[in-house]
């Protein structure tokens, strides 16, 4: 079942210097509103990494994914193997530009509150990548970009987020984006 979700931009204090291209550089500082999925799903745990707050599981779609876990989300009874209905965010495009001339920034968090369905929050890091345009699905505003460490990342783009038209295959690209988040995950009664 997937909802909409708003995402508020946390204004924070500090900016990064322009041309950041590392996978995973926190982006420099802006504010603003953008709307973007919510996945609810039962799923298996691939990976349950407590050190990191994060959890690996296949998607609906029955892709893998990883996505960080709040603090107030308890991992003691989440481990590898078991069942879970998880309800989360994808990774999200907050802005797209050429290198040289980055997109508008983002600021250094977020909070991911739905919009609809159960009220919810968690907070975002967000992240700065410069790297190749790898696919592109402007009907499902979706980006795959790859990053400097030669793995892709794939992207919701909101509607709001501007310059995805311009964007084709083999292009290079300054994406700042929000990584995948739950909002809640607990144990599945049942194998």
């Amino acid at each position: 079942m997937k909802g909409f979700c708003a995402i508020g931009l946390i204004l924070a204090a500090a900016v990064c210097a322009a041309g950041q291209g590392n996978s995973g550089t926190q982006s420099p500082v802006i504010g603003g509103t953008i709307a973007v999925e919510d996945v609810n799903t039962v799923t298996k745990i691939l990976d349950a990494d407590a050190k990191h707050r994060t959890l690996t599981f296949k998607d609906p779609a029955g892709k893998k994914v990883t996505v960080g876990v709040p603090p107030e989300v308890s991992l003691d009874q989440l481990k590898k193997g078991s069942k879970i209905d998880v309800r989360y965010v994808e990774a999200t495009a907050l802005a797209i530009g050429k290198p040289g001339t980055p997109p508008a920034a983002a600021a250094d968090h977020i909070t991911l509150t739905p919009r609809s369905g159960p009220a919810a929050e968690a907070v975002s890091t967000t992240r700065r990548v410069t790297g190749a345009i790898e696919d592109i699905d402007r009907s499902k505003r979706q980006l795959t970009v790859k990053g400097p460490d030669g793995k892709n990342i794939k992207l919701k783009v909101p509607p709001s987020v501007p310059n995805l038209e311009q964007v084709k295959i083999g292009d290079t690209a300054v994406v700042d984006y929000t990584q995948a988040m739950a909002f809640s995950a607990m144990s599945h009664p049942g194998k």
